[in-house]
């Protein structure tokens, strides 16, 4: 089995890293999300179904700025993600 260039690896541990880059990014949206959510006085049922499709948005590529968010105050979330 022939081995593969310097080249050829290092394109592939770039790709390996955008990717776990994307993924790590999406990780910490939802975590803002849940934070900001959480630490909210709104019933806890409306938050949650809220929560849930948000965190489906935010998994399939939606920015923060762009989520229907009702509850969930969208410039809270903003600061958490802001302030890490």
């Amino acid at each position: 089995m022939p081995r593969s260039s310097a080249q050829e690896e290092l394109a592939r541990l770039r790709r390996a890293y955008e990717s776990q880059k994307h993924l790590l990014e999406k990780l910490h949206k939802i975590r803002a999300l849940f934070v900001t959510a959480y630490s909210s006085t709104q019933p806890a049922e409306k938050m949650g179904l809220e929560f849930m499709y948000a965190v489906g948005d935010v998994l399939e590529g939606q920015r923060v700025e762009d989520l229907n968010l009702r509850l969930i105050s969208r410039e809270e979330v903003l600061r958490e993600l802001s302030d890490g």
